[in-house]
């Protein structure tokens, strides 16, 4: 059967614990889905990798997570209740470690989780490649031009532990812990 849902995370060697407790949080979900989960043991950089593992998803939604998140049980149910009409769904996370401000804004100042319709993923080539940091926003900047329909539930689906590493960054120092 092929899934709602591909759950796409990326992820780097030195945090194997953080993604078994995200790939947890994604196995305790009450809708069909995928999980599509790629280390990044050359340290290409996040962009790279997600646009592998969405290569690889079969899901009409694809829904992007980041090793160090942690989803609520209902998430994807809750997101998908709110696709009609909608390219892009998303919700604001609760924030543990930092104001929670932040990720509370209006698009493209989302955070990268976000259940996001395949063909518009497509259709937009993905994340920009040559792109270190910010994929995330130049993407939803790109889905904006392009007329794409964002849909902000309210619930808090999802958790975003702040930590202070950053995939990205610690590729770019080519950090190794």
């Amino acid at each position: 059967m092929v899934p709602v849902v591909s759950v796409i995370t990326p992820s780097i060697p030195e945090r194997a614990e953080m993604l078994a407790e995200c790939c947890v949080s994604v196995n305790a979900q009450t809708v069909r889905f995928e999980h599509l989960v790629m280390v990044d043991e050359e340290y290409r950089g996040c962009s790279v990798t997600v646009n592998k593992l969405a290569a690889d998803a079969r899901g009409r939604w694809l829904f992007r997570l980041d090793d160090d998140d942690l989803l609520r049980p209902d998430c994807l149910a809750l997101h998908l209740a709110a696709v009609r009409g909608a390219d892009v769904v998303y919700s604001p996370p609760v924030v543990e470690g930092e104001p929670e401000a932040p990720f509370h804004g209006d698009p493209p100042g989302i955070p990268a989780v976000a259940l996001i319709r395949r063909s518009l993923w497509e259709e937009l080539g993905g994340y920009d490649e040559s792109l270190i940091h910010c994929e995330d926003f130049d993407f939803f900047s790109r889905a904006l031009e392009a007329g794409a329909r964002f849909r902000r539930i309210p619930e808090q689906t999802w958790t975003y532990r702040f930590h202070g590493r950053n995939k990205s960054r610690d590729a770019l120092a080519g950090v190794r812990s």
